[in-house]
C-alpha cells in the first residue's frame, strides 16, 4: 500500500570461512550503504545513487 517495492535474489554459493573482501568492494559498500548508529547490524539504507552520508 505505500509503493515498496522490494527485490531479492538468492546467491547459491558456498564461500570459505575467514575470506576478505577487496579494498574495492570496500570503498564501494562505504559508498552505497550506511548502517544505523544504534543497531548498524540490523538497521541500515541502501542507496543506488552513491548518496548515503
Amino acid at each position: 500500500q505505500t509503493g515498496l517495492s522490494v527485490t531479492a535474489r538468492i546467491l547459491d554459493a558456498t564461500y570459505e570461512i575467514g575470506r576478505t573482501c577487496s579494498d574495492t568492494f570496500r570503498d564501494v559498500k562505504d559508498r552505497f550503504i550506511r548502517h544505523d548508529r544504534v543497531n548498524g547490524q540490523w538497521n541500515y539504507l541502501v542507496d543506488p545513487n552513491g548518496f548515503a552520508y
